[in-house]
């Protein structure tokens, strides 16, 4: 997530440019690495987490739920792409969530680094596939 109000504005903008969605700093969708659940208490619900809504019925609404669309597609397909790349964000990780957190900053990192190298995704085994 964005540190500084500068970060934050830059985010704030991108996210309108690509989808007209406005206020919005970064996006987090956890349920595209198999996590062993800390419990209830670790994932409470926020003020300032969207979701869509589950009945839209004005113009603003339905562009709301557009607009999240728009963002969390790029967002999917990143994770499928760190999955293929890095077999242990397919199967559930069992470290506490600090540590989950580490591991996919260092995918991200590397993925990031293999970007830039040109390296290919690398070929994937029937059991990696069903877990993606």
């Amino acid at each position: 997530m964005p540190a500084t109000e500068d970060e934050r504005n830059s985010n704030s903008n991108k996210f309108y440019n690509v989808a007209r969605f406005p206020k919005c700093i970064g996006a987090v969708d956890y349920s595209h690495i198999k996590i062993s659940s800390p419990g209830d208490g670790g994932y409470g619900i926020k003020h300032y987490l969207l979701t869509p809504l589950g009945n839209p019925h004005t113009p603003a609404e339905w562009l709301c739920n557009e607009s999240q669309i728009r963002t969390r597609n790029p967002i999917e397909r990143t994770f499928e792409i760190w999955k293929r790349r890095f077999p242990v964000l397919a199967f559930e990780i069992r470290l506490k969530l600090r540590k989950v957190e580490t591991v996919v900053v260092a995918t991200a990192v590397l993925d990031s680094i293999a970007i830039l190298l040109n390296k290919d995704l690398p070929l994937v085994n029937a059991e990696e596939e069903a877990a993606v």
